[in-house]
Formats: structure tokens, sequence, C-alpha cells
């Protein structure tokens, strides 16, 4: 009989070990799937950015910052330069101007973009460009991180690590956004 008692607590204490999905741990498994598609420590939180890309025969620049609500987001090919007297500043023409508006998922979704191609090593990067190659593309980057960390890159065909997959993954984004848009108001 001490021996069958025995095998019951063993056995017992088998069965729990081995379940882990108790009613409160199952609840917490939930709770997790509600959240943010990102984790908070795989973002890079950040107040505004602006990338800028020349081309031999144009350009676009992205530009983005955060809101009390999301993020508003600009696309458009940068124009001719004109000084700005009174302010003492060179103020950019803006053409072809495309706007989004976007949720905290979308800021979100570029701030995993920001972690993820490790925006933060691009600070103080100036890629000069290589000997001979006189056409091609240039990159002026600037960030300002939520915690007031500056970040400043530029290159002419010579570009921090990354930088292509990140072009293109902002670019993805934008499009995919103003696809969704232009479907929104038909």
């Amino acid at each position: 009989m001490k021996h069958l008692t025995i095998l019951i607590v063993i056995l017992a204490t088998i069965m729990t070990i081995g379940c882990p999905r108790t009613a409160s741990n199952q609840q917490d498994q939930e709770s997790n799937t509600m959240k943010s598609p990102f984790k908070k420590d795989k973002i890079v939180e950040f107040e505004t950015f602006r990338l800028k890309i020349i081309r031999m025969r144009g350009g676009e620049v992205f530009e983005g910052q955060k809101t009390t609500t999301g993020i508003h987001l600009e696309h458009y090919a940068p124009g001719k330069r004109e000084y700005d007297s009174i302010n003492r500043v060179y103020k950019e023409t803006k053409t072809m101007v495309k706007t989004i508006e976007g949720d905290q998922q979308l800021y979100e979704e570029i701030a995993q973009l920001f972690a993820e191609y490790k925006i933060k090593n691009w600070d103080g990067f100036h890629g000069a460009n290589p000997p001979g190659l006189r056409d091609g593309t240039m990159m002026d980057f600037e960030a300002t991180l939520s915690d007031g960390t500056r970040i400043d890159a530029d290159g002419s065909n010579n570009f921090p690590k990354h930088f292509r997959d990140f072009q293109e993954k902002l670019h993805d984004i934008f499009e995919r956004e103003l696809t969704s848009l232009e479907g929104e108001n038909k």
C-alpha cells in the first residue's frame, strides 16, 4: 500500500510538470497574442526621420514624424532649393507629394525596420564616392530618436550596411499604404 501511494504521488508530480498550461499560464499566453506584433525590445523608437535619395534622373524623399496617434509619412520628389532670407535657411520645394496618416502599428513597423537594419550604427557614416565612378546614387539620412539621439549618414555610391534593404522595405511600406488608401477612396 505504501508503494502504491508513492507511485501515485510520483505520477501526479510528473503530470503536473508535464502539463505547464495551467489556466493562468494559458491566460498569459492569450493576452500576449493581443499585444503589438512587434516586441518593444525589437524596435528603435524615433521622433522624426528623413531619407533623401538622389539619382541621375531624379530622386525621392521619405519623411516620417511620430504623432500622438501613430505616424505622419510623406513621400515626394525633391524640387528646387530656395533660400528663405527671413528664416535664413534653404527650403526645398516638394513635388508629387504623397501623404499617409498611419496608426501606432505602422509606426512600430517602421521602428522595427530601424532596429532590424541597425540604423543606430549608421551615425557618422560618410561614404565617399569610389574612384572613377561618375554616375550613380547619393543618399542623405537623418533621424532623431525618442531619447534625443541624432543620427546622420550620407553617401555617394557608398552606403551604410543594410542601406539598400532598408530603402526597399521603406518603399514597399509606402506603396502598400498608398495602395490601401487608394482602395479606400474608391
